[in-house]
């Protein structure tokens, strides 16, 4: 009786099952109209575009110092062409964009907004490599880069200095020069913290910047009480147009204009003295810039770190020792 009553009541768990198959079919049919839509991966030779950026990509273990990508692979890329520039920036493959340079400059816009919005580290991180490969086009969103930082990124000091590693490797490029002015910013900045502040010195160092200008910035890092910014300072003045004077008291008492660091020079007992310093990495650093000095107190000076008790000095001091300057005559 109560079936005759309620007929939808007693037959429901069927219209259930019926109703079930049913949206499984039609997802089933969606997906697959949905797969035959989608752009197929691009393909040369054979092979995909997947299987060439692998190629070319750096690998994790045993690597050389120099890792060069197959040649057929960068072919194969070129070969692609802008059709690989969609998949590119989907997968964030830093190496493809190695390969490719400029000719990727049309992803510029995608990958900027990626630097500037996402709030995490090594997804601003792979943008910010990709947009340093493609070279002076990226530069001012590089540039923007610095200042453009999501609010809820944590480690923004970290994207700042993988920014500025960019225009260390675009040290050739002339159009890096327009990044000059942030770049001192944040070589001044010392609230910025010492990674951000020693990461822009370095860069101004390869980019030589006005000798003037820099001077007085490496000399206060030289004297920073962190070994980190000491041994950077050194990095920096190594790269420099600066000049480092072998008798700053006599040219200063002898020259009709006196020679400071705020006018491009930096004296050689400022770095003399550096061979001392408590920090194997300070030290190292000095003995590299100390062979580039015709000296005698930078002579002597590597000569007392052939006995340093780290072997990374040693090995950098007994270098230094064989450039001519150190050289006696015969």
């Amino acid at each position: 009786m109560g079936a005759l009553l309620h007929p939808i009541k007693a037959t429901k768990p069927w219209l259930w099952f019926a109703f079930a198959l049913l949206a499984a079919g039609l997802m089933g049919m969606i997906s697959w109209q949905i797969k035959l839509r989608a752009p197929p991966e691009p393909v040369y030779q054979g092979k995909t575009l997947s299987f060439w950026v692998n190629r070319v990509a750096v690998p994790q273990f045993n690597t050389p110092p120099q890792f060069d990508p197959p040649p057929e692979a960068v072919a194969a890329l070129h070969a692609i062409g802008e059709n690989c520039l969609p998949y590119l920036i989907k997968w964030l493959a830093v190496a493809a964009f190695r390969c490719l340079g400029a000719e990727a400059r049309y992803s510029i816009p995608a990958l900027s907004n990626t630097l500037y919005k996402s709030e995490v580290y090594e997804t601003s991180a792979a943008a910010a490599d990709a947009l340093g490969w493609i070279g002076s086009e990226a530069v001012p969103a590089l540039v923007a880069g610095l200042t453009n930082v999501p609010p809820g990124m944590i480690r923004i000091a970290d994207v700042r200095t993988r920014i500025l590693e960019q225009f260390i490797r675009m040290q050739k490029d002339t159009t890096s020069a327009s990044a000059v002015p942030i770049i001192v910013h944040f070589a001044e900045a010392t609230e910025r913290g010492k990674y951000v502040r020693a990461e822009a010195l370095l860069a101004l160092g390869f980019l030589r910047y006005d000798p003037k200008k820099l001077a007085p910035l490496i000399t206060a890092a030289l004297a920073d009480e962190d070994p980190y910014l000491r041994a950077t300072g050194l990095r920096a003045l190594t790269a420099s147009k600066i000049s480092i004077v072998q008798d700053f008291d006599l040219l200063a008492a002898t020259s009709s204009v006196r020679q400071r660091p705020d006018q491009g020079y930096i004296p050689a007992s400022t770095v003399v003295r550096l061979a001392n310093d408590p920090d194997d990495d300070v030290r190292m650093f000095t003995a590299i810039l100390l062979g580039k000095l015709a000296d005698p107190a930078a002579t002597s000076a590597l000569i007392g770190l052939t006995n340093d008790p780290s072997g990374k000095v040693r090995s950098r001091a007994i270098e230094a020792l064989k450039h001519p300057s150190h050289l006696g005559p015969g």
